[in-house]
């Protein structure tokens, strides 16, 4: 039987207007709620990703010093900055060399990697420090 004033069935029930915007804005919420997770999570990533670049080339610095110098000569080799690309960042690579250190016969040297990561709210300045000690054998 067909109700002739709302021209509906009796007996049959749909969404009220209300009912439907409130799922419309509980459905939004859940996107927009999503979306900024993913943002956040792709932030992550891309400083995780200038970390891996950043421990790559310090290790890349390390062997070179390891592999060109000897023992007597790595203490006396200046510190030099050198910037390398990668991916599009530059890194400032610097190292430094602390003869008989931690005990005679051992050298220290230490690589600091500097970079610039682009976050949402602006850049900041990362740094990355790598420590090695290098033994001398006895001659």
């Amino acid at each position: 039987m067909t109700n002739k004033a709302t021209g509906s069935r009796r007996g049959e029930r749909g969404f009220t207007l209300i009912e439907v915007m409130v799922a419309a804005m509980t459905l939004l919420l859940l996107f927009f709620g999503m979306a900024q997770i993913f943002s956040k999570s792709r932030g992550q990533l891309v400083l995780d990703e200038d970390k891996r670049n950043a421990i790559a080339v310090a290790q890349a610095r390390l062997e070179s010093l390891r592999e060109d110098y000897s023992h007597q000569d790595l203490v006396n080799i200046a510190a030099s900055d050198t910037v390398y690309n990668v991916g599009g960042r530059l890194y400032t690579v610097a190292h430094e060399v602390a003869a008989d250190s931690p005990e005679a016969r051992a050298t220290t040297v230490t690589v600091t990697v500097n970079w610039t990561a682009s976050l949402t709210g602006g850049d900041i300045t990362r740094s990355l420090e790598c420590t090695t000690i290098l033994g001398r054998s006895r001659d």
